[in-house]
């Protein structure tokens, strides 16, 4: 399995940027994404995916997990961007091995706890889902399997199984987000033994 990065990366900026109203940036300081911002950074790939929107899809979680407004990053160096991209990517696609685990439950523990609207979550209580969980899930594909699509197809069917709010599931770490969607896809897909009938 792999080995979740460290929480926290900052990127020293040379040379600092100065920033009208706002004094100077001298780094980024960079985090885990949310399932939230990375689903509205995937939002940017709805044209297509080509060089452009890639990249414009970068900016904006980059723009989004370092607190900075995105015009800013265009004067940040590429080598920089993509040490930064980079980092990000690495929660993206952590989790996303297969997940497996025996039973018709799962829980995934949180390194630290999510806060929204008061109500404290420390871990993903899972169960097997229902077809119903999973139809609502599939009516974000209607349109066609963007990444955007795919990604609001997981929180829902995340926030559906584990009864907690859609809004709340966007805050949720990106990497335990991914093994979530991995272990509820393992029952959907072919071959996967279910509960009970």
């Amino acid at each position: 399995m792999t080995t979740k990065p460290h929480l926290s990366h900052t990127i020293s900026l040379s040379p600092p940027l100065k920033v009208e109203g706002k004094g100077t940036v001298e780094k980024l300081h960079l985090r885990e994404p949310t399932g939230g911002e990375v689903l509205k950074a995937e939002r940017s790939l709805r044209k297509g995916v080509d060089a452009i929107t890639v990249r414009s899809s970068q900016a904006e979680l980059i723009a989004s997990v370092a607190s900075l407004d995105i015009r800013i990053l265009a004067e940040v160096p590429i080598r920089q961007i993509s040490e930064a991209t980079a980092y990000l990517d690495s929660f993206i696609n952590l989790g996303a091995e297969a997940v497996t685990p025996e039973g018709d439950e799962y829980s995934i523990e949180l390194d630290e706890p999510v806060t929204h609207r008061g109500v404290k979550y420390e871990r993903i209580d899972l169960r097997e889902p229902k077809l119903g969980d999973v139809r609502k899930a599939e009516s974000h594909l209607r349109l066609g399997a963007t990444a955007d699509a795919i990604r609001s197809y997981q929180l829902t069917l995340v926030a559906a199984v584990s009864e907690i709010p859609y809004d709340a599931i966007e805050q949720f770490p990106i990497s335990d987000l991914n093994k979530a969607g991995e272990w509820l896809s393992s029952f959907i897909n072919a071959g996967r033994a279910t509960g009970q009938i």
